[in-house]
């Protein structure tokens, strides 16, 4: 009876692995597709899935080990690819925000010219 019940554990913390697992690869295809709104919310389900995983107990099943290392690997993997697609988008929306700023001081000194009373 232990046994089938450490079966099933076994089998619920493999299918916890598995679903971060899903969750990391769906953001990083949609980070890769620039879908910024559809990744926060991916995120948020990652996390919760990653704050489950974290909390399973490690098994002393040398093949399971096997497999939680490949998985962490797999998610590490993931998230540094992601990691660099979130500091190339940052770069981007820095450099847009710049480019406002830019345009802000022309119009401000274009309209300081076209008002002033010393003209």
């Amino acid at each position: 009876m232990a046994n089938s019940a450490l079966m099933a554990d076994l089998a619920l913390t493999a299918q916890k692995y598995q679903h971060a697992l899903q969750l990391s690869f769906e953001m990083l295809e949609t980070a890769k597709q620039g879908k910024w709104d559809d990744f926060i919310e991916l995120n948020t389900h990652y996390i919760f899935a990653l704050q489950n995983v974290l909390e399973e107990q490690g098994s002393s099943n040398p093949e399971d080990e096997e497999g939680v290392c490949s998985s962490l690997t797999y998610l590490l993997n993931n998230e540094n690819e992601i990691r660099q697609l979130l500091k190339d988008r940052l770069d981007t929306l820095s450099g847009k925000i710049d480019s406002i700023r830019q345009n802000q001081k022309c119009s401000n000194a274009y309209s300081t010219q076209l008002f002033s009373p010393y003209r």
